[in-house]
């Protein structure tokens, strides 16, 4: 590791919600970086998709470093959605049970106090939209009807 002496700089901190600056003096160290980047995946609906995205960062950072997910400018969490479990540690993300509409660009976005890295994967789920129980399919000449059922695949 390589690290220039210390100068009076302006240090900035950007994140994905706030700009914040201040004046000190600043070590420059080993950025933060993203050393294996997720993937761009095609998958079944009902699928379970797991992304890895794993960084690394100065010695001296590593015990802040963390990993985020993001899809369309909005954080994911299973507070968001319960199918998904996300490994801030690790860098990884899982989504169980992929619909259709999961589809999209994917942000990771690994960081310690002092900055960040990002990398982009997209999604692709294929199949059909699932209909709702209270749609009705006729088969044949409309004398077979799919009655009750729970979800069903077009």
């Amino acid at each position: 590791m390589t690290i220039a002496p210390q100068t009076r700089r302006v240090c900035v901190l950007h994140d994905m919600t706030a700009v914040n600056a201040w004046n000190g003096c600043c070590a420059l160290t080993d950025r933060t970086r993203i050393t294996l980047a997720p993937r761009d995946l095609t998958v079944n609906v009902s699928t379970t998709v797991v992304m890895e995205c794993r960084a690394d960062t100065d010695d001296r950072e590593l015990s802040t470093l963390t990993v985020r997910w993001f899809k369309d400018d909005l954080e994911l969490s299973r507070n968001r959605d319960p199918r998904l479990h996300v490994d801030h540690v690790v860098g990884t993300l899982r989504l169980s049970d992929a619909q259709v509409y999961d589809t999209g660009r994917y942000l990771c976005v690994a960081g310690t106090d002092a900055d960040i890295d990002r990398a982009y994967a997209q999604l692709v789920v294929k199949g059909s939209r699932q209909l709702d129980c209270c749609q009705l399919l006729m088969h044949g000449r409309g004398q077979d009807f799919v009655w009750g059922c729970t979800s069903i695949f077009c």
